[in-house]
């Protein structure tokens, strides 16, 4: 009876840990770089007139495992992740999440507005989790 009572203790105990793994303790740390409009350069996400692309980088817990639109994207060492994704004329939504061991998932949405028209002349904005940091180019 005592070895009955050990092995429901030691799979209570695992199951814990297994959800305590998948849920959590709060959210996994997230934070995208981002040009705010101050600079002449910029090393953050951000898009150039002259390029179609969206540069997404960022840092997030060490150990975290991130993905942009479900694609897994390295993380180094530090934590810091980069990823270049090619921009279609018009709205553009980007999920980026972050899940660390331990931790919950966390999620910044990026949704750009590229516009250009037939005189190649390109506008738009860019929203971070529903707050505009950048418009015009």
């Amino acid at each position: 009876m005592m070895i009955k009572n050990l092995i429901v203790v030691g799979g209570v105990i695992a199951l814990a840990i297994i959800a305590f793994y998948f849920i959590g303790m709060g959210p996994t740390n997230l934070e995208l770089d981002y040009d705010d409009g101050s600079y002449d350069h910029y090393d953050g996400p951000g898009m150039n007139k002259e390029i179609t692309t969206l540069n997404i980088s960022g840092t997030t817990e060490r150990f975290a495992t991130v993905t942009i639109d479900g694609d897994i994207v390295p993380v180094d060492k530090d934590g810091k992740f980069y990823k270049v994704i090619n921009l279609k004329n018009g709205t553009n939504v980007y999920y980026i999440t972050s899940k660390a061991p331990f931790k919950s998932i966390n999620q910044i949405n990026v949704t750009t507005n590229r516009i250009e028209d037939k005189n190649g002349n390109v506008a738009g904005n860019w929203v971070y989790n529903g707050t505009a940091i950048r418009e015009g180019y």
